[in-house]
């Protein structure tokens, strides 16, 4: 099988610079990665996709590996993706954070950082005005 690959990759490699060079033309492109294993290896899955086009690649989990898709050093439009650090290095592209991504940052934060479990009212020491209107502590 592993010697297919060379032949498999040669018969794709037009429809690849295809994509890759429609994905670099798009106004808005999500750029992801996510982890796979390959045999018992574990690798970073790269993806750079639109609504109609997806790319993916094996790459390190690094700016060099995000390069190596050979679409985001080449992208201006806007580039969706997560906070991790890596996207940040890409100055021509507007960036947009992922609502995906930010929901569960924000479902994190709550869980972290729950609301107190006490009625507002218990917030209230004694010598505090007790209607929201009234300003300041009572004398």
């Amino acid at each position: 099988m592993a010697s297919l690959l060379p032949e498999a990759a040669g018969l794709v490699e037009d429809s690849l610079n295809l994509i890759r060079a429609l994905l670099i033309l798009g106004h808005v492109l999500h750029a992801d990665e996510t982890t796979t294993r390959i045999g018992s290896v574990r690798r970073w899955l790269h993806v750079a996709c639109t609504d109609l086009l997806t790319l993916l690649h094996l790459a390190p989990r690094s700016r060099a590996g995000a390069d190596a898709g050979g679409v985001l050093p080449h992208y201006r439009g806007v580039l969706v993706h997560d906070s991790l650090s890596l996207y940040v290095g890409y100055p021509h592209c507007t960036h947009q954070l992922c609502g995906a991504h930010l929901i569960r940052e924000l479902t994190a934060a709550e869980e972290d950082f729950p609301p107190p479990k006490v009625a507002p009212a218990d917030l209230v020491g004694p010598g505090w005005a007790e209607h929201p209107g009234d300003a300041g502590p009572r004398r």
